[in-house]
């Protein structure tokens, strides 16, 4: 079985040389390289990884971005917690 062409993709090829993910963001006219986010994770996975991130930001662009992640996560874990 082909792995997927883009990068460090371990995903089947379905679409040619790419993986579904992959071959959707060049259909949309998006950069193909870069990872593809991970389905399946649950909010709370979400804000430990962006508060791990946030943490580790060595650079002004990373923090900010580090920072807009997390305040994203944070919002969706609260209104998780809201709707049980």
């Amino acid at each position: 079985m082909r792995t997927c062409a883009a990068g460090d993709c371990f995903r089947p090829a379905t679409q040619g040389e790419l993986c579904a993910g992959h071959a959707k963001r060049k259909y949309r006219h998006q950069p193909v390289a870069g990872p593809l986010a991970e389905v399946g994770r649950t909010p709370w996975q979400r804000l430990v990884d962006a508060a791990l991130k946030y943490a580790d930001a060595d650079s002004d662009e990373a923090f900010a971005r580090a920072s807009a992640v997390l305040r994203k996560a944070a919002q969706a874990y609260v209104s998780s917690r809201a709707r049980r």
